[in-house]
């Protein structure tokens, strides 16, 4: 977190350091041969914990989602899972459109 000193400019160092460490899977830098021993090496019976995401350095988009929240709370912010799927005949919470937009 560096010098930042309000609780945004700590979330926002947080999420630049998450996005450091853990490379997308999707992403185009991401080789096929990485690909493709990524997801080979995937637990077949679990989801995978915040520490071996960080270990691997290559994640899932949730995964990535997931060390951040791991990070956050380690610095002391109240983390708690929220659900952003899109809901059949409801509206997407206020927090999740302001995820998802630009």
């Amino acid at each position: 977190m560096g010098s930042a000193t309000d609780e945004s400019a700590k979330l926002t160092s947080i999420a630049a350091f998450a996005r450091s460490a853990v490379r997308n899977v999707n992403d185009p830098g991401v080789s096929n041969a990485e690909r493709e021993a990524f997801y080979k090496g995937l637990p077949k019976d679990r989801r995978r914990t915040s520490t071996e995401v960080l270990k691997s350095a290559i994640g899932m988009p949730r995964e990535m989602n997931l060390v951040f929240g791991a990070i956050a709370a380690q610095a002391g912010f109240d983390v708690r899972p929220h659900d952003c799927r899109p809901k059949r005949n409801h509206l997407q919470s206020k927090a999740c459109r302001s995820l998802f937009s630009g």
